[in-house]
């Protein structure tokens, strides 16, 4: 990604591998004094070397910069960008120029100017070790960087790309304004996706003991689990800048890096940065790193995700390609006619191409024609004066040989000048890998409590259900559950529950239910307390992550308004030798929600600015309880009439007019107005029907 800031002290472009400054003050005023605190915190030597041989005054200058120094620069334009509260904006990458399109006569302070980019991305998110979710797709964008002029009448045609659903690989476009671009969006039809470049993580919370890696924690014991990270490139292509962002949970600490074969790791107190400049074709990084941790609680414990970038320049997924792009802009042309002094009627010609645009011109042809360009008689082809093609730079001209021609009448010329906007054409194939977080659990368990429906309506009988959810971490020989539930006041007690421990049922004969107070007291909380035996004897050991759930009826007896009722649990696991593994379940309270409808609406029509114009305003207010969600109004224009302007803008199907509000909040005016014209036969009156709201 490329990006742009533009401060009152001059605009920066970091664009692949280039910095492209326009300084509006000096390096010393803006780096050396009011930025200085900032400069000696972020930049090294290298970087601030590349800063000051760009930054001139007035003046618009490039370098290049490697992926490191890029890094660098980029999160100090940040910060700067930060303290002074602007936000920058992402522009056209500039990784690979194709030198058909880039002449070597084109001024280096004039690249970027005009872009065509063929952007392809790959999308993968994997889940232990496996590719769960993956996409590519691509987007062609043609860009205006300059700040002056208009391009107008751009070409383009693409080759290759059989298995995009682009259909029609021409396009025209009108013009772009300056900083405005052209994007086409398009999908790339594969079978199997995979990411060039293969990442591989091992977690081990055990290192110290030989075997498989082990990915469980002991409770209040202290671990120096052991990350690796490999990056291996299975591609036949260099791969180039490498980002590679880890995560790492708050419980981590005393991180210490190993070893990484290659590139800069910055260590921050939530995660790791490893940055690679390059990964040739084959080549494999490692990164390896230790933290250390003390599980205090039964919470698993995640790895931390990770997230790669990485791009590969002059490379798309579907080998599609610009085959030609043409482009125009602000220009001048015209024929020098001298007659000579010594010798009337002739003349002495000369042609001349002005470029009065920001942008590089490459004269192609020019066919010049007596009397106008309709005429046979063609007077010179200045082709062969434009072999190799004539590049003019902004403020600059070409002019022609002269040649002479013998006439009465002053000459007239008809002239066909063909000329293009020279720009950059940029193909890069980027990926983005997310590796989700690895859950190491702790040995304990862990549940949750969920209720079928967590709002309910006042003073109305309501029948639930409520699901107590609880999984293991790790193997434990469990004999017996005791669960103290908490069943809230208006509500009644179930006689009986269902138990699952893995996918076996737990016999009624072996669940002992009982209350305190009694199940009849409704008025009252009551705690509702589940014994159950002989597990062990039943299920067996427990396996790791074996699923416990116990679900029951509860029914709601006309609860009062405005009121939560809360409902945690206590499950506890005892085992064999009578250690009690416990967890405590905090749900969602149940709400009760108290919802009447009132609506206000009026409706206004008043004469518009001129005559055969009327003003309609759609007043609505919301005096309900509770929000209105979605809400629709729609308005049939009458007979004859026509929409002028309408604020907010509707969706128009033929004569009628819709507005959607996705939500009108308790007490919320919403406005809505739009102005008609009539035409012809139309009766005013018409304008005074309302339709549905």
């Amino acid at each position: 990604m490329s990006y742009r800031w533009e401060f009152e002290f001059g605009t920066v472009d970091l664009t692949g591998d280039k910095i492209v400054v326009e300084a509006e003050d000096s390096y010393k005023n803006v780096f050396q004094k009011k930025y200085k605190e900032t400069t000696e915190a972020k930049l090294g030597k290298e970087a601030e070397k590349v800063l000051k041989n760009v930054w001139d005054k007035g003046k618009r200058k490039s370098e290049g910069v490697n992926f490191l120094i890029k890094s660098e620069l980029q999160d100090f334009f940040d910060a700067i960008a930060a303290s002074e509260g602007i936000t920058k904006r992402a522009i056209t990458a500039s990784v690979s120029e194709a030198e058909a399109y880039r002449d070597r006569d084109t001024r280096d302070d004039l690249a970027n100017l005009f872009d065509v980019m063929i952007d392809e991305q790959i999308q993968l998110r994997m889940k232990a070790g496996e590719i769960s979710e993956s996409s590519v797709s691509g987007f062609l964008r043609v860009m205006n960087n300059g700040r002056k002029n208009r391009i107008w009448d751009i070409d383009l045609e693409l080759t290759g790309g059989d298995n995009t659903d682009i259909k029609n690989k021409k396009f025209h476009i009108l013009d772009l304004d300056p900083q405005e671009d052209w994007t086409q969006d398009y999908k790339i039809n594969v079978k199997e996706i995979t990411s060039p470049l293969n990442i591989e993580q091992i977690v081990n919370t055990s290192p110290e003991k030989e075997g498989e890696a082990s990915h469980t924690f002991i409770l209040n014991q202290e671990h120096e689990t052991l990350f690796q990270i490999v990056l291996k490139n299975d591609s036949e292509a260099t791969v180039t800048n490498v980002e590679l962002i880890k995560g790492i949970a708050s419980e981590f600490d005393k991180v210490s890096i190993n070893n990484d074969s290659g590139g800069k790791v910055d260590k921050d107190s939530d995660k790791l940065t490893w940055r690679i400049e390059e990964i040739p074709a084959g080549a494999s990084k490692t990164l390896e790193f230790t933290a250390k941790i003390t599980p205090r609680d039964k919470e698993p414990i995640n790895s931390g995700p990770i997230e790669l970038k990485y791009l590969i320049p002059e490379d798309t997924y579907s080998g599609l390609a610009v085959d030609y792009v043409d482009g125009y802009s602000d220009n001048i042309y015209y024929v020098d006619r001298d007659e000579r002094d010594e010798q009337p009627d002739v003349w002495d010609c000369r042609f001349i191409f002005k470029n009065r645009s920001e942008f590089p011109l490459k004269l192609l042809d020019v066919d010049l024609r007596s009397g106008d360009y309709n005429t046979e008689e063609k007077v010179v082809d200045l082709g062969p004066q434009l072999d190799p093609d004539v590049i003019v730079n902004p403020g600059e001209e070409w002019e022609s040989q002269p040649w002479e021609v013998e006439s009465e009448d002053l000459p007239t010329f008809g002239k066909d000048v063909q000329f293009t906007i020279v720009g950059d054409v940029i193909n890069q194939l980027s990926a983005l890998v997310t590796v989700e977080a690895i859950e190491l659990p702790v040995l304990t368990l862990s549940g949750t409590k969920e209720f079928s429906q967590l709002e309910i309506p006042s003073f109305r009988k309501t029948e639930l259900e409520a699901t107590i959810t609880v999984n293991t971490s790790g193997k434990a020989p469990i004999d017996k559950f005791h669960i103290e539930d908490t069943i809230p006041p208006q509500f009644e007690a179930p006689n009986s529950i269902t138990m699952t421990v893995g996918e076996k049922d737990i016999s009624a004969g072996n669940i002992e239910i009982s209350y305190e107070p009694t199940a009849s007291d409704i008025e009252d909380e009551r705690k509702m307390i589940v014994a159950v035996t002989e597990v062990l004897d039943t299920i067996g050991v427990l396996e790791d992550e074996t699923e416990i759930k116990i679900i029951y009826p509860l029914i709601a007896i006309k609860p009062a308004r405005d009121t939560e009722y809360f409902a945690p649990v206590v499950f506890n696991a005892i085992t064999q030798d009578g250690s009690t593994i416990g967890t405590e379940i905090e749900p969602e309270p149940i709400k009760v929600i108290h919802e009447r409808r009132r609506y206000s609406d009026g409706r206004i029509i008043q004469q518009g600015s001129s005559k055969g114009q009327y003003t309609i305003i759609i007043i609505h207010k919301n005096k309900s309880d509770a929000s209105e969600i979605d809400r629709v109004f729609e308005e049939v224009l009458p007979e004859n009439f026509s929409l002028i302007s309408a604020k907010p803008e509707p969706k128009k199907t033929g004569d009628k007019l819709t507005w959607t509000f996705e939500e009108i909040k308790p007490d919320e005016e919403i406005e809505i107005e739009f102005n008609i014209e009539g035409s012809g036969d139309y009766k005013a009156r018409e304008a005074q029907k309302s339709f549905s709201s």
